[in-house]
């Protein structure tokens, strides 16, 4: 498979979900600028003894296994009418990032490998399914906000059935397929969109889970939108708990030191805050997948008061970067960094409570930029 990186391949998936409109709901997550947000995003805690990024609250998602583009698909895909792994997804001119050109060595394509994995991973740690059942298949997923979301109190199946195979795919991502099967049910690769691509930082595989464990996960992420916000059933063993917030709440929960955020998330849910609407946001984010992708991998620099997170565009990135283990160290401020500068994509990170995004360039690929915290009165 030629799996010769420092790094593993992954996928996430931002769940959006209709909020109805109930007074309780209206005063308890108003936005503190003032901007009733319709939608909630998934959040799901992390066991404080994971690997990886412990306590810290992420959308759901993992590292695809070879379960995930195991040819034995083609019959899920076939069984819907679907005769060639080519027909699955629509062939796009866009820009690719490097983890759709990997080689997994199978037919079934990586753009539908890494979708099946963060449908996967979703159903595996919050019991959500983003399925379609066989006959609802050629229907469009963009007309209006995804109808596709199965979790375990909807009619794809009881109760106890789902619950049975949420443990059982938990076990091996192999009775994924199984589930599949017998279920009758088509992993809805078509109702995700891509959204952005983020791979770990070389530091970080040491920072976040010390000496010696070379973490690093170049991950896609995705986003789906639904019509209603889905039961949620949290792996036990991977997660402490599940949380629906609007950007705003999570944003808000974040500066209260309440909750905690990898460079990322954060990044994206300050993205998010551009879309009031669920709607605006469904119809951006399929428009947005039209123009590509690429990969971004952030550089940490040290400074005096802190410390730097570069992304590309910022007049201190370096390209080709993927394997530099060492950290430039500066004698000057944050701030002073920041005056010195004539392009801004950066983290500034005065402690891992105080992360500022600060960016006055174009987004590539008809991206958003993120808006800042409300708490952030200086950027």
């Amino acid at each position: 498979m030629g799996m010769s990186r420092p790094w593993k391949d992954a996928a996430t998936l931002i769940l959006a979900a209709r909020r109805g409109k109930s007074p309780l709901q209206l005063t308890s997550q108003k936005s503190p600028r003032h901007i009733y947000q319709d939608y909630h995003l998934l959040m799901l805690k992390r066991s404080s003894k994971s690997k990886f990024m412990p306590s810290a609250h992420v959308f759901p998602g993992g590292v695809l296994d070879p379960a995930d583009y195991s040819e034995e698909w083609m019959e899920v895909f076939q069984a819907a009418g679907f005769t060639t792994s080519t027909a699955i997804l629509e062939h796009s001119a866009a820009v690719r990032p490097p983890l759709y050109k990997n080689n997994y060595g199978s037919i079934i394509p990586n753009e539908v490998a890494l979708r099946i994995c963060a449908i996967r991973e979703t159903f595996e740690e919050s019991g959500i399914l983003v399925v379609k059942n066989y006959e609802d298949i050629f229907s469009s997923p963009h007309i209006e906000l995804a109808k596709t979301i199965r979790n375990i109190s909807s009619d794809v199946a009881q109760v106890s059935v789902l619950e049975y195979w949420q443990r059982k795919v938990d076990d091996s991502a192999q009775n994924f397929i199984g589930m599949c099967k017998e279920l009758k049910i088509v992993p809805d690769v078509w109702a995700l969109s891509e959204w952005s691509d983020w791979l770990t930082p070389t530091d970080m595989a040491f920072k976040v889970t010390g000496p010696g464990q070379n973490r690093r996960y170049d991950t896609m992420f995705y986003i789906v939108c639904t019509n209603t916000v889905p039961d949620t059933a949290f792996c036990k063993r991977e997660m402490v708990s599940s949380e629906w917030y609007t950007p705003d709440a999570a944003l808000t929960q974040y500066r209260k030191r309440r909750i905690w955020y990898a460079p990322p998330q954060l990044y994206e849910l300050c993205r998010l805050r551009n879309f009031n609407k669920i709607l605006d946001l469904q119809k951006f984010a399929v428009r947005r997948a039209c123009f590509g992708n690429e990969r971004w991998l952030p550089i940490r620099m040290n400074c005096k008061d802190g410390a730097l997170s570069i992304l590309p565009q910022d007049c201190l990135y370096v390209e080709d970067c993927e394997n530099n283990t060492e950290t430039p160290e500066f004698e000057e401020s944050i701030e002073e960094l920041r005056t010195k500068a004539t392009t801004l994509h950066r983290f500034e990170i005065r402690n891992s409570s105080d992360i500022q995004i600060v960016c006055n360039v174009q987004q590539p690929f008809g991206h958003v930029k993120p808006l800042q915290s409300f708490y952030s009165s200086k950027l």
